[in-house]
């Protein structure tokens, strides 16, 4: 019996994983994976957030240095594509100046994402609109 439900774990898990991987293509089902970008941040120096239309809410979390940024996490509390898209601007905006990650657009992330479903690309956008939220916050609290 235990074997029995060992196997149909199995079966099932890769059933998922086929269906990820056809919906968001080998980029996007290889960050959904592995996720390292994904969580949240209690010490970070500032945060953007932003819900979508469709109900999804984005969060990225930014720790600054100097003008350069040190940490960076996306959240969101939604679908995969969110997901995908939320931590992957985070990892754009890691390492780099204010102005450069100001410039992550949706376009950026959904260059790294081929196959990424076109009906998901607002979750982009909201992913680049939080960062962008957070690179603000950051100045208006600095200035």
């Amino acid at each position: 019996m235990e074997h029995d439900l060992e196997r149909l774990a199995l079966d099932l898990q890769e059933k998922i994983n086929a269906e990820a991987q056809a919906k968001y293509g080998q980029a996007g089902f290889e960050r959904w994976m592995r996720s390292e970008r994904l969580g949240r941040m209690e010490d970070a120096s500032c945060c953007g957030r932003l819900k979508g239309s469709c109900g999804d809410t984005i969060e990225v979390y930014l720790k600054i240095e100097g003008e350069r940024i040190v940490e960076a996490f996306g959240w969101s509390d939604g679908c995969g594509s969110s997901q995908i898209c939320a931590g992957l601007a985070a990892e754009l905006a890691l390492g780099s100046t204010l102005d450069q990650a100001a410039a992550v657009e949706a376009d950026t992330i959904l260059e790294r994402l081929p196959g990424f479903p076109a009906d998901e690309s607002h979750c982009a956008k909201l992913a680049t609109g939080a960062l962008h939220q957070a690179i603000h916050a950051y100045l208006t609290k600095s200035g």
